[in-house]
């Protein structure tokens, strides 16, 4: 058991464990994402706001998978892993960033592995008709990477933002023109939450990705639309709220469980039970787990702020010590000794 509670190692098997909000009866962000990607015009502004291992990140996936998988899609998804704070600290790093990816796979834009895409439609089937391959992703046919092939070539001698926003509007205009609708998401954010010694988080970076990235893509023309993964400390810049008004921003919470309900079983059964399944293993969690154990994990759920990460790293610790131990099944005085031995991460 405590191998199928492995973190991740890939976005393919990040998805793959996602759980949506609705199986443990909380609310279903994912439902409002597809109606606005999908039905809604182009030109979308929507921030995911959620605690670091909240699954921001899963969410999102699963919904461009969703879209991707219909029989009319239009997606064309690019995922900017923020990676350092060079990348944000002008306008022309970023446009740069952008715009050397789409030169460096020959003009396509979209930039997220099919893999991933078709692992998170997956997940749970709609009922809409879906496709048998999934046009979303990275290695499929689009019309107009040969049209835009040779003109990403000039990108890598752009120089100036005035030049880079048009080498931007030229990259929407191409896509929309033939049928597509571009998608960029800003993912990977939560490292400019991390608090200071002074306990603020980099206010400098959290703007400076706001300011530079963000405005940017939503002042592109024709319109993109836009995706932003925060952490809730991201309310404590000036420039979140002034960004969220200025571009119409809706915002919608990761889905979090429900644990000051009396749910029968403990609502973190639908995460372990997802898990399990990925790994092959049949057996009921009540069978695996103590109702008390459950408990004692929706405690460390709490006790860490809804990081997800956090309780599954706890879990995995408890499984090892409760194997060791040779118990039938994992009790809470397991969980008790790997959360104390295991503290939250900084």
């Amino acid at each position: 058991m405590a191998d199928a509670l492995s973190p991740p190692q890939t976005e393919a098997e990040l998805v793959g464990v996602y759980v949506p909000g609705g199986s443990f009866g909380g609310p279903r962000p994912d439902v409002e994402l597809f109606r606005r990607l999908h039905h809604g015009s182009a030109g979308q502004r929507i921030i995911v706001r959620g605690e670091s291992g909240s699954g921001k990140t899963s969410l999102i996936l699963r919904v461009i998978g969703d879209v991707g998988r219909l029989e009319d899609t239009a997606c064309e998804a690019f995922k900017i892993a923020v990676g350092d704070v060079e990348m944000i600290a002008s306008v022309t790093a970023f446009l740069q960033s952008i715009l050397g990816t789409i030169a460096s796979q020959d003009g396509r834009f979209a930039n997220i592995d099919a893999e991933v895409l078709a692992e998170a439609a997956a997940i749970e089937t709609t009922t809409t008709k879906r496709q048998v391959t999934h046009r979303a992703g990275l290695n499929s046919p689009v019309s107009y990477q040969a049209e835009l092939k040779e003109p990403v070539e000039t990108f890598k001698t752009a120089t100036t933002p005035t030049e880079l926003r048009e080498h931007l509007n030229d990259v929407a205009r191409t896509i929309v023109a033939a049928g597509f609708r571009p998608l960029v998401v800003i993912d990977d954010t939560d490292r400019f939450a991390r608090l200071d010694a002074n306990g603020k988080p980099q206010i400098d970076s959290i703007h400076d990705l706001l300011t530079n990235a963000v405005h940017v893509l939503c002042q592109a023309e024709p319109p993109i639309d836009v995706i932003v993964a925060v952490h809730p400390r991201y309310a404590e810049v000036g420039a979140y709220e002034e960004t969220r008004v200025r571009f119409g921003f809706t915002v919608h919470e990761t889905p979090q469980l429900p644990v000051e309900e009396d749910h029968k079983p403990p609502p973190i059964t639908a995460i372990l039970e997802r898990r399990l399944r990925r790994h092959g293993i049949e057996a009921d969690v009540r069978d695996l787990v103590e109702e008390e154990a459950l408990i004692a994990l929706e405690a460390v759920y709490v006790e860490r702020h809804a990081n997800m990460r956090e309780v599954l790293r706890v879990a995995q610790a408890a499984c090892l010590r409760g194997h060791a131990a040779g118990a039938s099944k994992l009790a809470a005085p397991h969980v008790f000794a790997a959360q104390k031995e295991n503290p939250a991460a900084i």
